[in-house]
């Protein structure tokens, strides 16, 4: 009346060797995949974490174009350099009078550098007119007006050779200081164009 019930092992699967080397081979595959992905993401978080530290270039899709005041278009030439500086609203006047001073003792040095405020509230800035080495501009490509703000925070002007970024320089409250700082970066900058 009593059944013995024996016990039910599983039979063992047969495994081949080559399902074991596709399996290995897809693992291996996956695993390449994973790494190329990684090393992708890698890079561009290293070249987000360049632009983030800068964070004063032009982007690949903006220009250093702008408006200015009397909603004319202002553009750079290639070959020319341009001192990008941020003008505050509050203090425009004071702002214009100190760059007029740099401009001024940058011509002793026989730099050719186009001077550029930019105005940090659009065209709210009562910029005095009078000064034909400086031009004023109350638009620009949103990130270029970011990183304008970011160069005033940090007490600094964008010197640009084209509409690529040279150098930034250290703005205090000395313009001749200034001016020879510029043409250093200048000066810099034409050695690499005749090594390059």
């Amino acid at each position: 009346m009593f059944r013995v019930f024996k016990r039910w092992k599983p039979e063992k699967a047969e495994t081949s060797d080559t399902g074991s080397f596709v399996t290995v081979l897809a693992m291996l595959l996956l695993l390449a995949t994973a790494a190329r992905l990684l090393a992708i993401d890698l890079e561009r978080w290293r070249a987000a974490q360049t632009l983030s530290e800068r964070a004063s270039t032009v982007s690949s899709s903006g220009s250093l174009t702008g408006i200015t005041a009397e909603h004319t278009r202002w553009t750079v030439s290639s070959d020319e350099y341009v001192l990008l500086f941020p003008i505050a609203a509050a203090t425009a006047a004071a702002d214009m009078a100190f760059w007029r001073a740099v401009a001024s003792a940058g011509q002793r040095d026989g730099h050719a550098v186009q001077f550029v405020g930019v105005c940090d509230s659009g065209d709210r800035c009562a910029i005095p007119h009078g000064s034909p080495t400086i031009a004023t501009l109350s638009y620009m490509d949103p990130f270029q007006m970011r990183a304008n703000a970011i160069a005033r925070r940090e007490s600094r002007a964008l010197l640009y050779h084209g509409q690529r970024l040279s150098a930034s320089v250290v703005v205090t409250t000395d313009p001749h200081g200034v001016a020879a700082a510029i043409a250093r970066e200048v000066e810099k900058e034409a050695e690499k164009g005749v090594e390059g």
